[in-house]
């Protein structure tokens, strides 16, 4: 029998989410997945501002721990989160269907501030 050189480290998250995601489902709402609350310790915020660069179709989003002016409640599951966002695409008069999936975030850093970043991407049908 061979001698034992390895130092394994035993696999026990079988049911745990760890891709960083952020999605966009069939009614318009913004799903974080746990993987990304995880990985950036967004657990314990509780609020958000979404921005929309319309040039780039790209959709910025900030965590706050507290409510402030123009941040919006988000829901977390205790995992992951969620928030509906009827009136974002409305007051950008936007048609969200055809972007409908899952997105890898970015972290950017604007006015010394995390931002998590998605590159809408056009979904073939």
């Amino acid at each position: 029998m061979e001698e034992n050189n390895y130092n394994f480290d035993e696999f026990t998250d079988y049911k745990g989410k760890f891709a960083p995601r952020i999605s966009i489902g069939q009614n318009g709402g913004f799903g974080f997945s746990s993987g990304f609350m995880n990985k950036y310790s967004l657990s314990d915020y509780h609020f958000l501002k979404i921005f929309f660069d319309r040039e780039r179709l790209a959709i910025g989003f900030k965590f706050f721990k507290t409510s402030g002016p123009a941040t919006a409640k988000l829901r977390n599951s205790g995992a992951g989160g969620y928030f509906k966002s009827n009136s974002f695409w409305g007051k950008y008069n936007f048609d969200f269907i055809n972007y409908v999936g899952r997105y890898t975030p970015k972290e950017i850093n604007r006015d010394g501030e995390k931002m998590y970043v998605i590159d809408l991407k056009e979904s073939i049908k």
